[in-house]
């Protein structure tokens, strides 16, 4: 079989669960030497689209000057015709919508995939499920290969459009595990006070990630233990609603809201816990960069999760809105350090064998593989 031509497409707006997944996925994939060529576009320049090019990847950035752009769509049209790209990979309702109508515009014939990084029937803005319901119908008319984040975003998929098993596959997120000796401990360098527990949420911003469920549960902590100090990571819309609750509950003194940070990580790093308050995920990068921190997580039950964390093995799972559960296990989890340490081993050692960077390159290379392998068999 002939070496592989890749196109990536995704948003780049913002620094979140996609543009972490391309980071990495993209990482891998270029070691890879079934890939002749690998190339990104984004629609913006941001954090993304630096890291890409700082691997000495293609990267080319077509800004938008309104949702749909036509101008954009005939400049990625001549890309794919120019670079000959044999497969489109593209990630996101609006990337997805402007990659297959670019495979239409096309002088030959590609492949197209599609990873979808959540439930499709979690969007609540009008204008998101229009975006879902239009990439959901050209998908099916032209036959998509769907790559699902995790089983439970595959369910989901399912039931919204009717698929052969064969059209859909599961390749979870994957990170790099090897560079953990880089991320900083010192939590006085964080900006955090070494005497006292830290706990934290990070993520978007955004509705159904539960930072006002967080609040609450920091409220009701802080009324028990003086030694906790809380953080909230993260940018989004709902910042200024958030810092008036925060206000609105009296923890202006507890709750830190730090913003976007680069460095994240050494964050997650000095976390004593990490929360998750989601009503529903993927497989999210946060759990996953907590896992490979060996930061133990406390997270609510919901979508792809259980697929990673398994409760008192190698983290605790608690019902979706169930503060005095979360908060009980919290300070559980803080009283008994052996039951620390063994979740936060165990999850390393679950890191390692299910979400790698390796493996999910290695299992997204095989669906290239197996995609183009048809292909040659249809044409004969």
């Amino acid at each position: 079989m002939k070496n592989m031509n890749v196109l990536h497409i995704g948003e780049g707006a913002h620094w979140a669960g996609i543009e972490a997944h391309l980071s990495a996925l993209l990482g891998e994939l270029r070691r890879m030497p079934e890939i002749d060529r690998l190339a990104l576009i984004v629609f913006n320049q941001g954090l993304l689209s630096q890291r890409i090019e700082a691997m000495g990847l293609e990267t080319i950035c077509l800004p938008r000057k309104r949702k749909f752009d036509w101008s954009v769509l005939r400049q990625i049209t001549r890309i794919i015709n120019t670079q000959k790209t044999s497969i489109i990979h593209t990630h996101g309702y609006l990337a997805s919508i402007y990659g297959m109508l670019a495979t239409i515009f096309a002088r030959q014939r590609q492949h197209h995939i599609i990873t979808l990084h959540q439930r499709a029937a979690e969007q609540v803005s009008w204008k998101m499920r229009l975006y879902v319901k239009t990439m959901m119908f050209m998908a099916k008319i032209m036959r998509v290969h769907f790559v699902a984040v995790s089983k439970d975003v595959r369910a989901s998929v399912l039931q919204r459009i009717s698929l052969h098993d064969d059209e859909i596959t599961v390749i979870y997120n994957g990170i790099v595990c090897d560079d953990s000796s880089r991320m900083e401990t010192d939590k006085a360098k964080m900006g955090l006070d070494p005497q006292k527990k830290a706990i934290g949420i990070v993520g978007r911003l955004v509705k159904g990630k539960g930072h006002h469920f967080f609040i609450r549960l920091s409220k009701a902590l802080s009324e028990i233990r003086e030694d906790l100090e809380f953080l909230i990571i993260g940018d989004g819309p709902l910042a200024d609603e958030i810092r008036l609750n925060i206000k609105q509950m009296n923890m202006d003194g507890n709750i830190k809201m730090l913003g976007f940070r680069s460095d994240v990580i050494d964050y997650i790093n000095c976390l004593d816990i990490l929360t998750l308050c989601s009503d529903h995920e993927g497989i999210p990068y946060v759990v996953l960069e907590a896992l490979k921190c060996r930061t133990p997580i406390v997270s609510t039950n919901v979508g792809g999760i259980p697929e990673v964390i398994s409760s008192g093995y190698n983290g605790i799972l608690t019902g979706h809105g169930d503060c005095e559960e979360m908060k009980s296990k919290i300070l559980e989890l803080l009283d008994r350090p052996s039951m620390l340490n063994m979740i936060t081993q165990n999850g390393y050692d679950t890191l390692l064998n299910k979400f790698s960077t390796p493996k999910m390159a290695q299992e997204t290379v095989a669906l290239y593989r197996k995609i183009l392998s048809e292909k040659g068999e249809k044409n004969d």
